[in-house]
């Protein structure tokens, strides 16, 4: 069987110390981390660390029940629900909402 090629995205924690040497950490594996003597080397052997760390690793998505009362499930995911629509005559709740908009793509595009 033929392994598919696929990518994850993990966030990268660097920190250079006074002594010039930069440590490099994967936020998501806490037990993954490197130092170098610079930005660029740390992040080529973290990269390379982590790679082989996933060789043995399996990333899987798990969903769980819970016990809990849709009701209340409902008001615990969403404490907002019950003041959603205090705005729903504001006339310039939509503008407001498309501007909002638009600044979150653009740091999306700032931010990839």
């Amino acid at each position: 069987m033929q392994a598919r090629e696929s990518t994850i995205k993990v966030s990268i924690l660097l920190h250079e110390r006074e002594d010039g040497k930069t440590i490099a950490s994967v936020l998501e594996v806490p037990d993954c981390n490197v130092e170098a003597d610079n930005r660029e080397q740390a992040i080529t052997s973290l990269k390379e660390s982590l790679s082989r760390k996933l060789e043995t690793f399996e990333v899987i998505s798990l969903e769980l029940p819970t016990n809990l009362p849709l009701s209340s499930l409902q008001q615990k995911e969403q404490p907002w629900a019950n003041s959603a629509d205090i705005f729903r005559d504001d006339q310039q709740f939509e503008e407001f909402q498309q501007e909002m908009q638009f600044y979150r793509d653009e740091l999306d595009t700032l931010n990839s």
